[in-house]
């Protein structure tokens, strides 16, 4: 957590908060902005973060008490003024259907509008309902 929001720090003073794991036995908790929309930078920026970590402790195999936090789901999203531009996501149990077990960029949500030609926002419907998924042939460095 202090990794994380050292990062956080570096942009909007909005600081993480965390809420379970509880009640005892529940292994599973969140982390969340301490604003639903943390502007960032300075004064009249129209820039604003959103930030939403799942998690859960569990023991390790290795027994002998010790015990690991694995990060079950993570949703970073991007907004200039109301509008969505960027979310990046990633859900190990999604929910319905067609959930995406991958992380992945959506670009552009909030982009299109009712007085572009229809021809220009099927193209952003089609940019902003892709799930823009890492290069995984390349090596991790």
């Amino acid at each position: 957590m202090d990794t994380l929001q050292s990062a956080i720090a570096r942009a909007t003073p909005a600081i993480l908060i965390r809420s379970g794991p509880y009640p005892p036995g529940e292994n599973s908790g969140h982390l969340r902005l301490s604003e639903p929309r943390a502007r960032l930078g300075g004064a009249g920026t129209n820039l604003s973060l959103t930030v939403a970590v799942s998690f859960r402790v569990l023991p390790t195999e290795a027994g002998g008490g010790r015990w690991e936090i694995q990060t079950t789901a993570y949703s970073y999203l991007l907004f200039l003024d109301d509008s969505e531009m960027i979310a990046y996501h990633w859900d190990l149990f999604p929910v319905g259907g067609g959930g995406v077990r991958f992380p992945h960029v959506h670009l552009g949500k909030d982009l299109r509008h009712a007085g572009m030609p229809q021809r220009e926002r099927e193209k952003l419907g089609l940019l902003s309902a892709a799930h823009v998924k890492p290069d995984s042939s390349r090596s991790q460095s």
